[in-house]
């Protein structure tokens, strides 16, 4: 089942990424699109948390979920919404932060982990 998910998010890591693709993997799944979604973002948030998946990966993969996301009619879910944010937060320092602080290690690593631990059965 691993090879699955890993095609979908070789697939949803390729720019350009449509909306007919994701139309189809949901098809095929016999799922709604964002359902779909909803299981990549929770996987992109395993694999990472694993370390199966870099950061570079996981947040390109979870910024084209995204954009499918805002594409379809029935909103952004809590799953998407928070994978997202978790990875948005370390792509940059704040303006707070010194040089040394790593945004990836201080917001990402616990944003993910406290994602994983309030939705155990993903």
């Amino acid at each position: 089942i691993n090879m699955y998910w890993r095609h979908i998010l070789n697939e949803f890591g390729s720019e350009g990424v449509s909306h007919e693709v994701l139309q189809s993997y949901a098809e095929n799944a016999a799922i709604p699109a964002s359902q779909l979604l909803d299981e990549v973002a929770a996987f992109i948030a395993k694999e990472y948390s694993a370390k199966r998946m870099s950061f570079a990966e996981a947040d390109l993969v979870i910024n084209n979920v995204w954009c499918l996301a805002t594409g379809l009619d029935v909103g952004i879910s809590r799953i998407v919404w928070a994978v997202y944010l978790a990875f948005d937060g370390g792509e940059y320092r704040r303006s707070g932060d010194g040089p040394e602080v790593d945004p990836e290690r201080k917001y990402t690593v616990p944003a993910i982990s406290a994602f994983l631990l309030q939705c155990p059965k993903l």
